[in-house]
């Protein structure tokens, strides 16, 4: 340390004090170097650091010496570090210094603005924000408790009053329906979103337009649902015919027909059919027909 020969060159004492700043330290010590008085120094001699040791000087220096040296340089970095740490909490101490002063500022102008008599004008004007804002906050509920799960949070517009308190007096909902291909769940977040947007008492004509549009769309999708409700009904019609009639090969080897019937079959019924109708006398000549 350049500073201490410096010292030590004009006979002062110096006392070195190391203090642990760093979180979890505990250390705390304390002690005095004393260096030689200006009578022992050579004035030509250089000024050696404290705990460096020359060629000469490596058998005779002894070991509390060493430890001294030792101690010295450790003394120095602890003094480095410590710089660093107290630096940085300055910066971080008066960064926190400014913020709390902007804080304290916008607090006192809202406290100067309740603290103060409101004149009857201002009473007045304070009563309408708060009735506004329990309007549009009881608005805002109701669609959220009317979508489903389907609506986000509400986002408020605020006005600050003449005694320094912010109301709402304009607010909204996003309600948005989920992407999917199956037609019957689309009914569902349409009708969904139909409901929110006439859920409140008063609906705005944003309200209003949402749930025409809305109402477009479950038009659309009923049909859509209908038909495809339609198909799978034929389809399982089909299912069902298929499986209790299944065709059948005749023995003779004729043509099936719809029921798996031959067509000689059907030709020899018919015929039985006439021939019962002619009456008896006339039975045995189609008989040999």
């Amino acid at each position: 340390m350049s500073y201490l020969n410096a010292l030590a060159s004009n006979g002062l004492s110096v006392g070195l004090r190391l203090y642990g700043n760093r979180p979890g330290s505990a250390v705390r010590s304390e002690e005095a170097y004393q260096v030689p008085e200006p009578a022992e120094c050579s004035k030509t001699e250089p000024v050696k650091p404290v705990g460096q040791i020359t060629k000469g000087e490596q058998t005779a220096q002894t070991p509390e010496e060493q430890a001294a040296g030792r101690a010295e340089a450790a003394v120095q970095l602890a003094s480095a570090a410590t710089l660093g740490y107290l630096e940085t909490r300055a910066a971080q101490t008066e960064k926190s210094a400014k913020e709390s002063e902007k804080d304290k500022k916008s607090e006192a102008a809202e406290n100067s603005a309740a603290s103060r008599e409101l004149t009857e004008e201002e009473k007045e004007q304070v009563q309408e924000l708060k009735a506004r804002d329990r309007e549009v906050r009881a608005h805002e509920a109701a669609h959220m408790a009317a979508s489903g799960g389907l609506a986000g949070s509400p986002a408020y517009t605020y006005q600050t009053g003449p005694d320094g308190q912010r109301y709402a007096i304009g607010g909204e909902v996003s309600v948005k329906s989920r992407a999917t291909d199956d037609p019957a769940k689309a009914l569902s977040d349409a009708e969904a979103v139909k409901r929110a947007a006439q859920a409140p008492a008063d609906p705005s004509s944003q309200d209003r337009a949402v749930a025409s549009a809305a109402a477009g769309d479950i038009a659309r999708l009923k049909s859509e649902v209908r038909k495809e409700d339609e198909e799978k009904a034929e389809s399982k019609q089909e299912e069902s015919e298929a499986r209790s009639s299944p065709a059948q090969v005749s023995d003779s080897g004729g043509h099936l027909g719809y029921n798996g019937e031959t067509f000689s079959r059907k030709v020899s019924r018919a015929y039985e059919a006439v021939k019962s109708s002619f009456p008896s006398s006339l039975r045995p000549v189609l008989a040999r027909i």
